[in-house]
């Protein structure tokens, strides 16, 4: 099965412009490991014009740094494409 997900655009507030790389490596790790897991048939097909609402909020990366964040990223974002957010 192939998943292809674009990210056209991915703002990042508070994050060190040295970390933004970090963060994006994560969030794709973290989207791969869990869309791997997914039964194809609960996947939302089509574009969604954005996601911000249905993200929870996620402020500065805290303890878990840079990785952290991506890594919650990714997971919320898997639940969009999943059941569309539901």
């Amino acid at each position: 099965m192939r998943i292809e997900l674009t990210i056209e655009r991915l703002v990042l507030h508070d994050v060190a412009p040295g970390d933004a790389d970090l963060v994006r490596r994560a969030l794709e790790a973290s989207l791969a490991e869990t869309l791997a897991s997914v039964d194809p048939g609960r996947l939302r097909s089509g574009a969604v014009d954005s996601v911000r609402a249905a993200l929870p909020p996620l402020r500065h990366p805290g303890p878990a740094g840079p990785t952290g964040l991506g890594a919650g990223l990714g997971t919320a974002l898997a639940t969009v494409v999943q059941d569309g957010g539901r």
